[in-house]
Parts: C-alpha cells; structure tokens; sequence
C-alpha cells in the first residue's frame, strides 16, 4: 500500500493475481492508474484492514509480464519477434559473434552453409565488417544552420558521413542535441546535391524527454539568416503510445509541420496540425503522407509497430519504410537489445562474405572475412551517448563476458567491437570552474568550457545582500562556484537528519535570495533552478518533508499538493536527473557510518553516477558529506579512483571556514570549502 511504502516491516512481497480492468497513463505522477476487477483470495487484504487502513492505493509490480520480452520472440507469430525478423536471432553471424567476443566457451565454428547475408543483420550482429566500407570524407559542410558548430561538433558531422558505422561520444553540456541537428541538414543537403528523390531519417531514444528535445530543436532550427533549414521544413513523423499526449512544440520561435502517429485500437491516427484521420490495413497508409524528406521519432517500442502486421499485411504501410540514416541518442541508456528495432529498418539488400577455403574459423581467422559487393552498403548508423553516464537499469547485474550484449548500445559497438569515437569536447551548460574540476578528473580526453561568443559567465542569480548574517553565505555567494560543506558526524546509515536540516537552510535561503514573488515563479523555482541529489529514498523524503514544512510556514504562494508534488520532482536520487539541469545542484550523501559505507561502496563511490551528479550543475555545484565520506578505504581495489573523487573535490576548492552549526541544541563544527570564480566572497559570521 502506497501509505505503508516508509513502513514494510510487518508485510511480505507477495505474488497477487490481479485482471486489470483499465490503465490510464497520469503524465504529472509518471506512473500508470489501474482500476482492478477482483483480486486473488490470499489474506493481504485482511492484513491491510488489520493496519487500519481504509480503501488503500497500492503500488502494483508486474513480475511475469514484459511488453519488450514478447515484442523481441513469439513462438507463435515469428512475423512478430524481433529476433526471428532477417534472421536476427537465428542468424551464423550470431555465432561469429559469440565467437569474437568471447562469449562462446567453444574456441572454433564451423563456416556457414549460406554465404549470402542481409545488411540488417549485418550492421546488427557483424558491424566490425561493415565498417571495412568508407564513404567520401565530405571537404567543408553544406548546412549553414544557426549557431555555426564548433570545430569537434563539425569534426564529428564530417566523421559520420565517412562511415557506415559512426560512434560519438557527447558529454554533458557539450551540444549534443545541436550535432545531430546538424547532421540531419547536412545529410538532408548532400542527398538532395546526389540527386535522390526520398530520403528517410529516424532518431531514436531511449525517453520521450531526449526525444521532445531533439523533435522541438530540429523543427525549429533555423540557418543564419533566420530561415527554416531544410531539417526544419522535412516532414516530422512523430511515434507516440497511446497513452501520451500528441506532441506540443515548446520553446522559443515557430516550429515546422510535426506530425503525431499514436496506435490506438487495431488502427492507429495520424495527427497533422487540424487533421486528426485513421490509418488501418484497408484505408490510408502512411507511406501515403511522406514527401521528399521525412525524420521520424520513436523510442523502440513504437517503432517496433513500423513492422506490424494483421493476417499477413502490414498495417502502416504498403511497403516496410527504410532508413537512409539512423540516429540512435542516449546510446549510454539503451539497452542493446532495444537497436534491434531500428536495424529491422535500415535500406535492406544482400551482402556477400568472402573467407576463401578456410574450413574452421578461430578468435584470429573469424576476422578474416571479406565483405564481396560493399556498393551494397548504402545506409549511416550513428551511435550518439556518453559511456561515462549511468548505464541501463537492470534487474541482475549481467556477467562481465555479457556485459557487452546485455549491456548499453554504446558499449555494444566501443567495448565489444571496439569502435574508435569522436568526443564533442566544448562544454555550453556549466560555469568554467565546473568544468574544470570535470575536466581535471580525466573523464574525457578534452573538456573546456565553450568559446566565450556562446558560453557566457554563468552565475547563480540573487541578491546576496537578503541572506545578511547567514552561515550560508559562503555557500550561496554567487562567485563561490564549487563548495563543500562537511561535518563530523560518524553512524548515519541512510539518513542523516544533519545534513538535511543543513540541505533546508540552503534551500530556504536561495529561495531568500531571489525575487520569486509570483506563483509562475515559484514553479520554476522548482522546476529549473534547484536540483537536491539524494541517493536513498528515505534520505530524500526526509528532505522534502522539512522544506515543505518550511515553504509552507510564509513563503509559499502555490496550492500545497503542487508544491508537494514539485519537491518530488526537485529532490530524486541520481539516476533520475540524468538527461537534466539545473542551476544548483546540492548533492547530500546522508551517510557517515563506516560499515554502511563499506557495505555500500560500489553504488554511492560510483564514478558514472558522480560523473552525472557534477555535470547537472550550471551556476553552482554543492556537496553536503560527512568527514567519514571523504577518508573511505575501499575494499575493492578498482574502487580507489571512484573514492578519490571525493578529496579531489575537497582539495579543488582552494577556500575553507569553519563555522559552528546550531543542531538540536549543541554546536556541530561544520568546514566550509570553496572555489572561487574573481569576486571577493562575503566573511561568514561564526
């Protein structure tokens, strides 16, 4: 029951049988309400009554049902798995590739019976093949779009025209979103100059989120002279569930002919600007609304129904849509499985294999294989991500010989096949001292803050003059970009009532500092400029329970469940902000005791989870830990470098006071570090 979720010692997870009567997706809550028709006759209802709890709300978890699993095999209807489509799941390319990446226990295989391949499965299961074919390196670029690119976001356009197969690594803050726009107008330029009369693009995610960016920016993008590009003006096919809302441009600017595609019954509709019709196996086909330049948008889910038939016909099309050029985004968060989808749809012709008269291939004469018709080749892959981000969320943790296949798209093609990657290096979103500090720890081969022309100061905004006599003020002082605040406590195991009494002095004073006298901004108060890292739930509840006890006291002009409900989304563990920003990010670790810490180790010193947690920040990065966190001895040799982030943060911040904190009637000595940006920062009273 939702009311007993901080209370689980008395119930056990039990399996329940549920028949679902209606699930309707609640965009604001993220999560699905179910209305249950009956329910299995065990005694978990009776518990609950037992409790004194009256008509409970529950949190449901399907445990033997998976949507994907039954989108990638069907026994029954193999038209409808992504594993028996172009022989993806049945294919020898499959065994060379347990063979090369070691995944095999056996050290030889036979050669194949059939020499003759797809190129889907062959960009899917042997793309190390398909990149012995090369393109023509493009001399300068055609887009001009607005902002001009800088030299590694044109480096790495130029890169993905070169190659079948293309990997670039995006790090926080570095354009991103702006390369792949500019990838798509200048592929869009080039097929037009060659003469071809249709051109396909997808761009596909693992979230709607990356998705809505990528959608809003492109269908806005303009050149330097303020025209739409030819991005721009491209029909836009945007691939939705049901259970969202059709897409809704936001941002700065017009926007060019977005259309919405949402299945609904057996049928799907087809939303274009007023016009909202019916595609079904007998009427309309899509196929029937593209044009010359047609991008579309779709997690893997939708896009899987590209491919959907009823009684042997496609429902969508006339005929399967291929993709002259896909963009696969957020790389670092897909699982591979999910690029399964994408290459069903790649331009399909047959590839011949060349490997002479050798009988048995081994680790060595496996990569002797020849592709016989490259011309055949015709298709761009790119895979865009950041593999020093959080990975895929997985139930079990894979071995390390199937991290490579079960693990993210970008790992799949770097790791397992060993893929080179061309690294965006200028840094857009963070003020210069964090990027510093990210650059310092080595993550990334080259990161500086962006050319002056389009990465300005970035300062957190207020009036430091409210907060007069705070302890705070050499935390909040604008010019101090990086600090620390660190105390002594010793046996805090997932909750630290210190540090978050110190989190809501913050908070409470930043809100000080600024004028957000109005109710719209209140709302972006939470939404846009404060983001509170916790990484245990109980630790963040904790937190928005006192701010919200504070808020509510004078300050706050919004209805008390929105403000509730903006907490939420203010204060989460890491791994939900990931693919955000804010202008300050306070990280509060809330544990101090040593065992907890050693019983924890490989999760709260993870490196790709600080990595994240640093690179959110664009005006002011703060950290709140315990003395105990800094001085850790891991047990786990490969560990060192991850804990040592933690005192390289301390000893970047070149300032320290001490100050003496009033907490539940006696003084706790808290050191203050931090890092300044040129201003002298304000002395802070003891």
């Amino acid at each position: 029951p939702i009311q007993m979720r901080d209370n689980m010692s008395g119930f056990e997870v039990d399996k329940w049988k549920i028949k679902i009567k209606s699930k309707k997706w609640i965009s604001k809550d993220k999560r699905f309400k179910i209305i249950t028709d009956g329910y299995s006759t065990n005694d978990l209802i009776q518990r609950v009554r037992n409790a004194r709890i009256i008509e409970p709300e529950w949190y449901v978890y399907p445990t033997s049902v998976s949507e994907w699993a039954k989108k990638l095999y069907n026994r029954n209807q193999s038209y409808k798995s992504l594993l028996l489509r172009n022989n993806m799941g049945n294919s020898w390319l499959g065994k060379r590739m347990a063979l090369l990446l070691n995944i095999d226990p056996k050290d030889e295989i036979s050669p194949p019976n059939d020499r003759i391949y797809t190129t889907n499965e062959m960009y899917m299961l042997a793309p190390d093949l398909i990149q012995q074919v090369k393109f023509n390196r493009p001399d300068k670029l055609l887009t001009n779009f607005y902002y001009p690119p800088d030299d590694s976001q044109r480096e790495s356009i130029f890169y993905a025209l070169e190659s079948p197969i293309r990997v670039i690594q995006g790090p926080p803050g570095s354009g991103k979103s702006k390369t792949i726009i500019g990838l798509i107008d200048e592929f869009l330029l080039r097929r037009d100059k060659a003469g071809y009369e249709k051109t396909n693009v997808l761009v596909t995610t693992f979230s709607y989120a990356a998705l809505n960016v990528l959608v809003n920016n492109l269908s806005s993008s303009v050149d330097k002279d303020k025209n739409p590009t030819i991005a721009a003006l491209a029909e836009k096919i945007y691939l939705m569930s049901s259970y969202k809302e059709p897409y809704q441009p936001t941002g700065i600017g017009p926007t060019f002919n977005v259309n919405t595609l949402m299945k609904k019954g057996k049928g799907y509709n087809y939303i274009s600007g007023s016009n909202d019709f019916r595609i079904t196996p007998a009427g309309t086909k899509l196929d029937e609304c593209l044009k010359k330049h047609n991008v579309f948008f779709s997690n893997a889910h939708q896009l899987y129904h590209l491919t959907e038939e009823e009684k042997g016909r496609l429902i969508l099309t006339h005929e399967i849509i291929e993709f002259d050029l896909v963009i696969v985004d957020e790389a670092s968060q897909l699982p591979v499985d999910h690029i399964l989808a994408s290459m069903q749809l790649l331009k399909r012709d047959e590839i011949i294999l060349d490997y002479g008269d050798i009988k048995v291939f081994d680790a060595d004469t496996i990569k002797e294989i020849k592709i016989q018709n490259p011309e055949n080749i015709t298709s761009h892959v790119v895979i865009v991500g950041d593999n020093e981000q959080l990975p895929p969320v997985q139930p079990i943790k894979p071995s390390e010989k199937l991290e490579s296949i079960l693990g993210c798209v970008f790992d799949y093609f770097v790791k397992g096949y060993g893929f080179d990657s061309k690294q965006l290096e200028y840094n857009y979103r963070s003020h210069k001292l964090i990027v510093a500090f990210i650059e310092s720890l080595g993550f990334y081969k080259k990161y500086v803050p962006g050319p002056a022309s389009q990465n300005k100061d970035l300062l957190l905004k207020g009036d430091i003059t409210k907060i007069t006599g705070k302890w705070t003020i050499p935390v909040l002082d604008p010019n101090n970009v990086v600090s620390a605040i660190v105390h002594d406590t010793q046996f805090d195991t997932s909750l630290s009532l210190l540090e978050v009494q110190i989190t809501t002095d913050i908070i409470i004073d930043i809100f000080d500092m600024q004028d957000r006298s109005t109710i719209q901004s209140q709302r972006d108060f939470w939404k846009e400029e404060l983001g509170i890292v916790a990484p245990h739930n109980a630790h963040g509840r904790t937190i928005i329970n006192q701010v919200f006890e504070e808020m509510t006291k004078q300050r706050n002009l919004l209805d008390n469940d929105e403000l509730l409900s903006l907490l939420y989304e203010t204060i989460y563990t890491v791994e939900k902000f990931q693919g955000s920003e804010r202008a300050v990010i306070i990280a509060s670790i809330g544990i101090s005791d040593n065992d907890q810490l050693g019983a924890e180790e490989s999760f709260i010193y993870d490196r790709n989870r600080i990595n994240v947690l640093i690179t959110r920040a664009r005006n002011k990065m703060i950290l709140i830990c315990s003395n105990n966190f800094l001085n850790y001895i891991p047990q786990d040799k490969d560990l060192f470098f991850d804990v040592s982030i933690g005192r390289r943060y301390i000893e970047y911040c070149d300032n320290q006071q001490i100050v003496n904190y009033k907490f539940n009637n006696k003084d706790e000595r808290l050191q203050i570090y931090y890092k300044k940006n040129y201003a002298q920062t304000t002395k802070c009273p003891n």
